[in-house]
Parts: structure tokens; sequence; C-alpha cells
């Protein structure tokens, strides 16, 4: 996987930006016998504003804009404000605390504190910092 990260003034610029990084990788990538596949490529426009689409290709092929993408086990969404991630993280934490709560009282409390740590604690501390 890989990922471009690239910064403009305006859409104009951005959109003619991308278009040609886009174009200079995949001329790369045919160079050395790659091959990109395009429909698993996707594009995301970080802003807080109201942003005009833009009509970004690799190659011929017209690319799909998203909304949220999963990076390094991180929802990320256009505005960055987390919602995704803490939503999908609340469902996972709850689904682990679940089980805890049916094991308390069958396992010993030194078993039930080595997976809260597991199950509970890694996720909450995971990228915490």
């Amino acid at each position: 996987d890989a990922n471009l990260i690239i910064s403009a003034d305006t859409c104009t610029q951005l959109n003619l930006m991308v278009n040609e990084v886009l174009s200079l990788v995949l001329h790369w990538a045919t160079n050395n016998g790659l091959k990109l596949n395009a429909s698993k490529t996707k594009y995301m426009i970080f802003s807080n504003k109201k942003i005009d689409d833009i009509r970004v290709y690799l190659g011929e092929d017209q690319l799909i804009k998203s909304e949220t993408e999963k990076f390094l086990g991180v929802l990320i969404d256009s505005k960055m404000n987390w919602s995704d991630h803490i939503r999908a993280l609340s469902t996972k934490i709850s689904r682990n605390a679940g089980i805890l709560l049916k094991l308390k009282g069958k396992v010993p409390s030194k078993i039930l504190h080595l997976i809260y740590n597991s199950f509970i604690q890694s996720h909450l501390y995971y990228c915490a910092t």
C-alpha cells in the first residue's frame, strides 16, 4: 500500500497536481514492471470547508472519492473528527467488556487483568500518543 499527500491552495491547483503526480506514479510503476489497481485506489480530500469535486484519474480510470478509510488500524475521515473511529472502537471495546463480565467470578482476577490488557487496554492505547 502507498499514500500520497498533496497540498494546494485551490481545487483547480489540487486537481492538476494530483493528476500529474498520479501520471508520474503510473509511468514509474509501468517502467518497473508493476501494475496499479485503479479499482482499489481511492482519494480523500481533507478540509473543513466545502470543496468542489475534482476528477482524479489513474490512467484512463476515474478514481472514487472516499470520506473514510482505515490507515494502520485507524479510521480517518475527511473532516478529521474521528467519529467513525470512536464509534468502531466503542463497539469493539463494548463487545470485549461483555466477555470480561461473563468471565468474572469464573476465572482468577489475574487472568481477567491479562484479558483486559489484551482485549481492551491495547485498543485504548493504540495511537493514543
